[in-house]
């Protein structure tokens, strides 16, 4: 118990130095991961291994076994998965919560990895599946994601840059309707830029088992939000890369009903059974390196 009230002293990247207490930043798994980041760029190896050893004795510590092992290999997080290809390419290949630090990213992002679906290793970006969370949000919410990564989410649009630009990535987007027909989409190249851009998205070279609704009419397009002054945003209710307005637009009102066409702000992909404003009953997006390339941060080697 005295070492758990001791101050760890450390310095961030961008502060002089701070302390924090272990009390405070074990019960939150973000919190911890940053330190042991910090700690691994400042000391050796034998130094974060003593934490390490601290730490794992208490069963409260909700961070994955396998990203704390990663930690604790190598200096500068090494060897660290940035994204769910990642890991599944190191043996892990159950459908999950699990935590993984972008190239570009300066936090640990917490992510659904799909190990099941076409091969596995999908970072999943966005669901909706009943309904329970609201879409219709803030230009602030968009960017730093909302939502139950076990149901109904948006991961955020700062993560999805990150995440998308840090190779060439793949898009794949499933749809279901209310007579549970699916379809996908498939984006063989898919990107965002970052805040400054407006979070542009890139995307091309389309194939799949429906028409295509998204590419071909929002790629090059801007993010917008109902409180940016988009009056797309503000009649569709949610956050979404907006054109005149749309095709395709799978963070509408989610309407728990069977019925067919139900107006503009429903989860719309334009060509589902020739009905423009057919509302669906799920829909998901997810990434992943394309051609499936396992993907670690550079200086591991492999």
């Amino acid at each position: 118990q005295n070492k758990l009230q001791r101050s760890v002293r450390v310095t961030t990247f961008m502060h002089d130095i701070h302390y924090i207490s272990f009390p405070n930043f074990i019960l939150n798994p973000k919190y911890f991961i940053l330190f042991l980041i910090q700690l691994s760029r400042l000391h050796s190896r034998s130094k974060v291994e003593k934490v390490l050893k601290i730490l794992i004795m208490f069963p409260f510590i909700t961070t994955q076994t396998f990203y704390i092992h990663c930690m604790s290999e190598i200096q500068h997080v090494g060897n660290c998965p940035i994204d769910c290809a990642s890991i599944y390419y190191n043996g892990v290949r159950r459908s999950g919560l699990y935590t993984v630090v972008p190239l570009l990213a300066r936090m640990p992002v917490e992510v659904y990895c799909d190990m099941d679906t076409d091969g596995g290793g999908w970072t999943v970006i966005q669901r909706r599946v009943d309904g329970s969370v609201s879409f219709d949000r803030s230009w602030r919410d968009y960017r730093d994601g909302f939502g139950d990564l076990h149901s109904e989410f948006w991961l955020g649009n700062n993560h999805i840059h990150e995440l998308s630009t840090q190779g060439d990535y793949s898009l794949r987007i499933d749809l279901e309707d209310w007579s549970i027909q699916h379809k996908h989409a498939l984006y063989q190249s898919f990107s965002v830029e970052d805040e400054e851009h407006q979070y542009r998205l890139h995307v091309s070279d389309f194939s799949g088992t429906v028409q295509d609704s998204f590419g071909w009419y929002h790629d090059k397009q801007h993010f917008s939000t109902p409180d940016t002054g988009n009056i797309c945003a503000e009649i569709s209710h949610g956050g979404w890369w907006y054109n005149q307005c749309f095709y395709a637009n799978l963070n509408g009102v989610y309407y728990r009903v069977s019925r067919g066409s139900l107006g503009p702000d429903g989860i719309v992909w334009y060509s589902w059974k020739d009905s423009d404003y057919y509302s669906l009953r799920k829909v998901s997006m997810m990434i992943r390196p394309l051609g499936q390339e396992i993907l670690q941060h550079p200086n591991t080697g492999t």
